[in-house]
This record gives C-alpha cells, structure tokens and sequence, in this order.
C-alpha cells in the first residue's frame, strides 16, 4: 500500500499543498477511505423508552392508557447496529490517518502528531497550507520558471506543470 502512495503523492512540504492536495484527495478516494473526512463518528445511541399499546380485550389502538417500556432487544441491537458503524469508521480513520500522515514532511508530520482524527488532521493542513501566502506564491513562481520544455519531446507535459503553477 505505502508503496502505491509514493508513487501517486507527493510528500507534503507545505508550499506545494496545492498540487499535494488533490492527489491525496483522490488516493483517499480510490482506497475508500476519504466518506471518514466528511463524516463524523457514528454517535451511541441513548437508553431511550419505546411506547408500546397495551394489547387488552376492548381497548382500541387510539386508548390513551399506554405503557413504556424500555425494550432491552430494541436497545441491544441498536448498540450492536451502533458498535459495528464505530468500528468499521475508526479502522477506516486509522487507514487515511496513516495514509496521509505517510505523506507529510517530517517536520510538518511532527507539528500535527497529536491529531488522531484524519478529518482534523486534512481541515488543519487545509488551515495552515491552503491559502496562498507570499511564500508560497513565490516558491510556485519559483519552480514554474524554472520548468523547461525540453528539446526532444512533446512540451504538454511542460504546459501541464506550468499550468499546475500558475493555477
């Protein structure tokens, strides 16, 4: 898996979040990994009372006489229903959190270590690289002058870095 990682993302260095962002984004969502960025955990359901209608000789459906009951099956399978949802998304949190953390900087990994929720970790690295900042932009400008066209190929691979720059 690591392996498929490095070929297709870059490490995250922090001024090129731009062109690492996307292709991280994409790697979560070709690994089924990316519906626990956008979905929280699933919340454990309360001990909650279920209105049952007393079923008697004589009295309708409408009686105002109803007792509750708290079903211990209706409550244990939502908490089974519930502990298998919880499940399922803390070992796929764990998976993107491992898969983006593999692709960050040492330094920048350090900095978030504590993070242990991947929609966090991917909303504070959107907070602290997303927005363009006079670093940055020249560090972008930086490399787009200096990607050449070269003599004996096609220059569409050199358009397409220069575009990525710019963009």
């Amino acid at each position: 898996m690591t392996s498929q990682i490095a070929q297709h993302v870059p490490v995250l260095t922090g001024p090129n979040y731009q062109a690492w962002q996307p292709q991280m984004e994409s790697f979560l969502m070709a690994s089924r990994q990316w519906l626990v960025l956008s979905k929280e955990r699933p919340e454990k359901p309360e001990e909650t009372t279920v209105s049952t209608t007393k079923k008697s000789a004589g009295k309708s459906r409408d009686d105002p006489e109803q007792t509750a009951v708290d079903t211990s099956d209706d409550l244990a399978d939502r908490l089974y229903a519930w502990e298998e949802k919880a499940e399922k998304w803390d070992e796929t949190n764990m998976k993107a959190l491992g898969n983006i953390r593999l692709r960050l900087h040492h330094s920048i990994s350090f900095k978030f270590k504590e993070v242990l929720v991947a929609g966090s970790l991917w909303e504070q690295l959107k907070d602290s690289y997303g927005n363009p900042r006079v670093l940055n932009i020249y560090a972008e400008f930086k490399q787009a002058i200096e990607t050449r066209i070269p003599d004996n190929a096609g220059p569409s691979l050199a358009i397409d870095k220069f575009a990525i720059h710019f963009g």
